[in-house]
């Protein structure tokens, strides 16, 4: 009931004093009443939960917004499970189903309240479960860029953020900087207007404010252009990042604040140093066209140019690897049989524990080649860990162990490969709910060499012989390391089913499913998915991370070559009469443009030298949160470069040969 009070959770209908305070009151947000009772008011009306629980509508919420940290349809009231699943009232070992949300005085100090738990667990849990289970606080507004794990928020990396707004920040530096280039590379078609203006009595810096004024009202047009893409491609960001991002610049001031600092970084930062080149020309040198030489302001740009090929050559490689890991995770073989397999929930039917209906109805069929049962399944993120203790030599050891609970045929189903020991089998009365098959990991975390025959106690009546031992199979994504997993056989806690199909008639198995499921359970709705697909969602995240830096690939590529026509356009006004001259005494036209080449494509070379090693850096601490991960191929070092340099002499081909075609008079 006090959620009301920890949370900001607006009641738009009910009292948020007594919404939640007996068994059996349901709380909905205004979405799921509309789905239940359309226009009508829900409150003291009946709604029936799994078929089985009546609760009676005590509240409408008001919009959630998507910032909070739950994502509910429903608040029902926690006394609800007192009869039903007493263990969660009584029992200190089964909270970890629940979150607990602990509201702080303004000067309290979150640390000395954690000291305190041990005791608190010492008294009220035993020694047995103070030792085992430690209880740390986690602050809520830190959540969203953590890795916390068992937790119903959606999380993040910061670090994502950090790239992609150094990259985006990055990518504005780069085009400020082309900008300085294309201004100074055609600072010689506005020289006679400087020099006419300073002949009239222009001082420098009236000229500089001309100048910065240009710059700034080009900022101006492109940052209300910026808006307006914002808006136009806001409702693809959303569905690409699965996320209701907003964009209000009336509403959020801090974003307005955000936009007008950087109008204003931009129009000073591209416009400042033409500025300052242009209006310091006398007028006399300005009349004549005559630049501002100088080698440094030479070597000055194309020191950006190198930066800029660096950032292209940095993401096309991290975009490679990107790639290069998310086949290996979609190809990689996970120990069984995730490509013909379609899991069925039960956990919300009457099948519950009792599947034995369903499962005999469907298993005679000849496109099904295998049924079973199972607490969790790969892929469902459905775990049950707990302590196993052991007994050594040197006395009782403890290991924690991620038990499945399951039918006689999961292994046979799944696929898994039987290295020592036996299969469940029903000929053997002590293989329902006593014996036990190890992964290879658990086996190894035992320090058994041969543990079939051993004994473990997993508490609360689960104890017995370990029967045999399969080889690892992944149970989660390929960020974590394959667990210690213990197999047992107990129907009553059996929530999934799995389907192994024959994959060439999944339309006809699938009808089969939905329509037997509708014949036993009418009331209850079916629902299945896909083994594989359900894997490859676990890689959605990376699949986003790599459209990402291809995209920024691309338009760092686009804004080097945007750089290098506006330094090659310098350089062959700056070389006119040295190209005239040259044609003049026989050079040919190839020669003309290596001359004006060279010089980019050995500051490519550079480029590639400077970029290769911070590129195998950044991916290998990026392969560094995947605890199954590629090795980068050095092959995807020379792609890059070669397809930088292609794209440079292509940049390249179009003003070279037009300097090299212009007649030397």
């Amino acid at each position: 009931p006090e959620i009301f009070s920890i949370f900001n959770l607006p009641l738009k209908l009910g009292n948020p004093e007594t919404a939640l305070s007996q068994p059996f009151n349901i709380v909905l947000t205004e979405d799921t009443a509309q789905k239940y009772f359309g226009d009508s008011n829900p409150v003291g009306k009946i709604l029936r939960v799994y078929n089985l629980y009546d609760f009676i509508v005590t509240g409408v919420l008001q919009e959630i917004p998507d910032t909070f940290h739950l994502r509910i349809n429903m608040l029902a009231s926690f006394d609800s499970l007192k009869d039903q699943e007493k263990d969660r009232w009584e029992s200190w070992d089964t909270f970890s189903n629940d979150y607990t949300y602990i509201l702080l005085a303004a000067n309290a100090d979150p640390a000395q309240l954690e000291e305190r738990f041990p005791a608190l667990q010492q008294k009220y849990a035993g020694p047995d479960i103070a030792k085992d289970q430690k209880l740390h606080l986690q602050a809520l507004k830190d959540i969203h860029f953590s890795k916390l794990n068992y937790d119903d928020a959606v999380t993040y990396e910061k670090s994502y953020l950090y790239a992609f707004s150094a990259v985006a920040l990055f990518i504005l530096i780069l085009a400020c900087i082309n900008f300085v280039n294309l201004a100074v590379a055609n600072s010689a078609g506005r020289a006679k207007e400087v020099g006419m203006r300073k002949v009239v009595g222009a001082g420098r810096t009236q000229l500089m404010m001309q100048f910065l004024t240009e710059s700034f009202f080009l900022a101006f047009i492109a940052s209300a252009g910026a808006v307006g893409l914002v808006y136009l491609v806001l409702p693809q960001f959303r569905v690409f990042f699965n996320r209701q991002v907003e964009f209000d610049l009336l509403s959020d001031p801090g974003l307005a604040v955000l936009l007008i600092g950087l109008f204003f970084f931009t129009g000073l930062f591209a416009g400042i140093y033409p500025a300052f080149l242009l209006s310091a020309k006398t007028p006399v040198n300005a009349l004549r066209k005559k630049y501002i030489q100088g080698g440094r302001r030479l070597s000055f740009r194309m020191f950006f140019v190198v930066v800029q090929f660096s950032v292209s050559i940095l993401l096309i490689i991290a975009t490679l690897v990107v790639y290069q890991q998310l086949g290996f995770m979609k190809s990689k073989d996970l120990g069984f049989f995730r490509e013909q397999l379609i899991v069925i929930p039960l956990q919300n039917s009457s099948l519950r524990g009792n599947p034995d209906p369903f499962k005999n109805a469907i298993k005679n069929d000849p496109a099904i080649l295998g049924v079973t049962c199972a607490s969790g399944t790969p892929g469902s993120g459905t775990s049950n860990a707990r302590t196993y203790v052991l007994e050594t030599p040197e006395g009782d050891k403890e290991v924690y162990v991620q038990t499945i609970y399951t039918d006689f045929n999961f292994v046979d189903t799944f696929g898994l490969k039987i290295l020592d020991g036996r299969n469940f089998s029903q000929e053997f009365s002590t293989d329902l709910m006593e014996n036990f098959i190890l992964n290879e990991t658990a086996a190894r975390r035992m320090g058994w060499d041969s543990p079939v025959g051993k004994q473990i106690d997993g508490g609360n009546g689960l104890k017995g012989q370990v029967i045999g031992v399969v080889e690892d199979f992944h149970y989660d994504s390929m960020r974590s390391l394959i667990k210690p997993i213990a197999l047992n056989v107990r129907p009553s806690q059996l929530r999934y089913m799995a389907v192994r199909i024959d994959p060439e008639k999944a339309s006809d198995v699938l009808n089969l499913l939905e329509n037997t499921w509708k014949s036993i359970v009418p009331q209850y709705p079916f629902e299945y998915f896909f083994m594989n697909e359900q894997f490859s969602r676990y890689y959605r995240f990376e699949k986003r991370i790599g459209e990402l830096f291809f995209l920024f690939s691309l338009l760092a590529v686009l804004i080097s070559c945007l750089g290098v026509f506006g330094l090659i356009t310098y350089m062959a006004e700056q070389s006119t009469k040295e190209i005239g001259m040259r044609k003049v005494l026989g050079a040919s036209t190839t020669g003309i443009v290596f001359l004006l080449s060279k010089r980019f494509i050995r500051w490519v070379v550079v480029a590639n030298l400077i970029a290769w090693p911070l590129a195998w850096f950044a991916m290998h601490k990026w392969l560094e949160g995947f605890a199954y991960r590629v090795s980068i191929n050095p092959i995807y070092f020379p792609i890059a470069g070669m397809i930088t340099l292609a794209i440079t002499l292509a940049t390249l081909l179009r003003k070279s040969l037009k300097a090299a075609f212009t007649s030397p008079v």
